[in-house]
């Protein structure tokens, strides 16, 4: 798949190799914060959300709350709340 993407992109086979361990790495990374996510969300108030924002009602449902304020926040993952150099960028488009 590398070297067809490459050829097709005018890039080498190493660049699609590399981008796919990045990727690898990343997704191995976000699955091990998945406790450092939840300990967020408990510090978060799913209702606060709900209430202001329209999230959807889901009694019990940790985990698709957890999905509604990721989704919302536009974050892979509620444990970069944690990270401290995050930062924040107002959009004035």
């Amino acid at each position: 798949m590398a070297g067809k993407l490459s050829e097709m992109m005018g890039t080498t086979v190493e660049y699609w190799v590399t981008l796919q361990k990045l990727y690898d790495k990343m997704q191995a990374e976000f699955f091990c914060d998945i406790d450092l996510e939840k300990e967020v969300f408990k510090v978060l108030d799913y209702k606060y959300f709900r209430h202001y924002f329209g999230l959807p009602d889901l009694p019990r449902k940790i985990g698709e709350q957890i999905k509604c304020v990721r989704d919302f926040l536009a974050v892979p993952s509620l444990a970069v709340l944690k990270m401290k150099e995050v930062g924040v960028v107002k959009n004035y488009g």
